[in-house]
């Protein structure tokens, strides 16, 4: 979704996560997303604007 933005101002809306809590789930979603933001930005050009 976030490629198919018609503008800067929205791919970085629909690339934008916020995680709630601190425990053991929030730390590790947070670290997985890391790693899949990551991995999305090497594979897709568009994301890399």
């Amino acid at each position: 979704m976030a490629s198919a933005a018609a503008s800067a101002a929205e791919r970085e809306a629909r690339t934008t996560f916020v995680v709630v809590g601190a425990g053991y789930t929030g730390t590790e979603v947070t670290a997985q997303g890391v790693r899949l933001t990551d991995a999305l930005h090497r594979h897709d050009s568009v994301l890399r604007r």
